[in-house]
């Protein structure tokens, strides 16, 4: 998040996508530089027929409607302004105070709550170094999924994982002040054409497993449908190496031949910056 401040300090909007986010349309740039909010997200709704209560609680169908307003930190544009860095600087600050994840401190200043994260509170008279925690008083008590399993209960907390930790009521008062006085604005993509994980798994066979089909001017084009991207998050990847997919285009990069070029694999995360004429550098 600290990379991604600095490039919009500069002047430079970014794109920044997770390695395991395939891209699988020319159109996914220009859609995202669409918009004019300052950042427009991806969402990691859990939709679909996914269920994977041992790995991801929450992709069962009477706990999906818990994560309608979530939304995905490996996938998102902002626009280079000052309401953009005050934002990514709150995201850090969010993370340092409560020790949460980049996803958990978005999610929160958006919306008001974390995704998994109880947020913890240093205690006092400790040094920053080998510091106790615990649960922060500033922040509300989250929701507990129980497990499905036989045994599994919030008594024993087997199978039983925290969710959607909500800012008290002063805290969040002030970040919905401070997003109007910056003016930052921002939306949520749909998660019908920016896919995440479950929609990887519920469309699978109807999509993503199919042969290439279609032809065009450039020569042979995949057709995923409404989708110009797919994020292979919520253990999407084991899921797929657990089964006889290793054929399918999203596991081989040569099927992806009839794309357009930037299709990158790399180590780790990468930033895409768009400069103000609009060309692409990372």
């Amino acid at each position: 998040m600290r990379l991604v401040e600095l490039i919009l300090a500069q002047g430079v909007d970014v794109v920044m996508i997770d390695v395991d986010v395939l891209v699988l349309s020319p159109d996914f740039f220009t859609t995202l530089i669409s918009f004019e909010e300052n950042m427009v997200i991806a969402s990691d709704a859990r939709e679909g027929s996914y269920n994977d209560m041992q790995h991801c609680p929450a992709s069962h169908a009477q706990y999906q409607r818990y994560t309608a307003d979530w939304v995905c930190a490996g996938e998102f544009y902002m626009r280079a302004n000052q309401a953009s860095v005050w934002f990514m600087r709150e995201v850090q600050r969010l993370m340092d105070e409560f020790t949460i994840t980049d996803q958990d401190a978005i999610q929160a200043i958006l919306t008001g709550h974390t995704q998994v994260a109880v947020p913890q509170s240093r205690l006092r008279n400790e040094t920053r170094k080998g510091a106790s925690r615990r649960p922060s008083n500033a922040w509300h008590k989250p929701l507990w999924l129980e497990g499905l399993g036989a045994h599994q209960n919030i008594r024993n907390s087997q199978g039983a994982v925290p969710m959607n930790t909500p800012m008290k009521e002063e805290m969040w008062d002030k970040y919905e002040t401070k997003q109007r006085s910056r003016g930052f604005t921002w939306r949520m993509l749909p998660v019908q054409r920016f896919g995440n994980g479950p929609m990887l798994v519920h469309h699978w066979e109807s999509t993503f497993a199919r042969s290439p089909t279609g032809v065009v001017a450039a020569g042979v084009r995949l057709r995923f449908g409404e989708f110009l991207s797919i994020h292979s998050n919520c253990y999407a990847k084991q899921w797929m190496a657990s089964m006889d997919k290793v054929g399918s285009r999203c596991s081989c990069p040569n099927g992806l031949r009839g794309l357009s070029k930037p299709i990158v694999t790399a180590p780790r995360s990468r930033v895409l910056a768009r400069n103000r004429w609009g060309g692409l550098f990372s």
